[in-house]
């Protein structure tokens, strides 16, 4: 790999090292990483489009490296590869990073191909798939497709959740679409929650919900804890409606689906989730009552029978 590198990129490191799927170097004082690529080609241009306007703004990003021919990806061995620094910490993720409120205008327009803010339609497709593939793999996963109505339910929830919050809730200012994750892991590091090939262009109420949604099902999270993050964040009353809906939605159940399918994970992880879906209802009560006492948006009517019963 040391041929290739100096050849495509005019580096010459003296040393490589294999890590997973990926090669990492050190050269003249900083630190590469050659990986594979793994989203959709047509994204390429926005992805570096993107990384160059984060870098001119802030030198904290990490710079995708173009190979000679001026390009971001380069073909080896009948893979995609990109060239990125390494410059990052492998430190944790904290909240506080989460909620960092991303001040760049972006060339929307120029950056659709990673636009993902249409969620009723990308929900709705998933949900669709999900029921098409249940007939197809209950032979090989019947206790996986045993647990999928439920979590489809919660799905066509937030689906009709975010259906009304877009009908009967004014934008602000504030609403415009920013780079955000496709998922943000409670557990990951710094290096990837600021990887140049991990963005999306979408409301900033998605990194948020979906790091909580990952911390409550990895780790204790307390009622002090997640009632201190909500009130450290600041959105409209639209933005905490997409917050809420996103909440709602299972994609802590849907990813690991996934991975159960590909055969990247097995079933048994499945239980880890079940043993605190009651919990996490009475967690997505409390938390709407917590965010009612600001905010003016639609009430579920599941989880307010809960306050009749109480």
């Amino acid at each position: 790999m040391k041929n290739e590198i100096s050849y495509f990129y005019h580096l010459y490191p003296h040393s490589i090292t294999k890590k997973g799927k990926s090669y990492a170097f050190e050269y003249q004082g900083k630190n590469y990483l050659f990986t594979p690529y793994t989203r959709s080609l047509d994204e390429v241009g926005s992805l570096l489009l993107l990384n160059e306007i984060l870098t001119q703004e802030n030198i904290f990003f990490p710079k995708i490296v173009k190979n000679i021919a001026g390009e971001m990806l380069t073909f080896l061995n009948g893979k995609y590869y990109v060239l990125k620094e390494d410059i990052l910490p492998l430190k944790p993720l904290v909240f506080a990073q989460v909620k960092y409120q991303n001040r760049y205008l972006l060339p929307l327009n120029q950056l659709k191909s990673i636009q993902r803010s249409n969620w009723v339609n990308l929900w709705e497709k998933k949900v669709d798939y999900f029921e098409y593939q249940k007939k197809h793999i209950f032979q090989k996963f019947p206790y996986l497709v045993e647990n999928l109505d439920y979590f489809i339910g919660l799905a066509e929830n937030a689906i009709a959740y975010v259906k009304e919050i877009n009908a009967s809730v004014k934008k602000s200012e504030t609403d415009q679409l920013t780079f955000t994750r496709r998922r943000v892991e409670a557990d990951e590091k710094l290096s990837a929650f600021y990887d140049p090939l991990c963005f999306v262009i979408d409301h900033k109420a998605r990194d948020l919900s979906e790091y909580i949604k990952s911390y409550f099902f990895q780790y204790e999270l307390s009622t002090e804890e997640w009632k201190s993050w909500i009130r450290q964040i600041q959105m409209s009353d639209y933005g905490w409606g997409l917050f809420f809906g996103r909440m709602l939605f299972p994609s802590f159940f849907f990813d690991l689906y996934e991975k159960i399918v590909n055969r990247t994970t097995t079933v048994k992880e499945i239980d880890k989730i079940l043993e605190k879906v009651d919990e996490y209802q009475e967690f997505l009560f409390l938390l709407q009552e917590e965010i009612h006492l600001q905010h003016k948006i639609p009430e579920v009517d599941w989880l307010s029978k809960r306050k009749e019963v109480l």
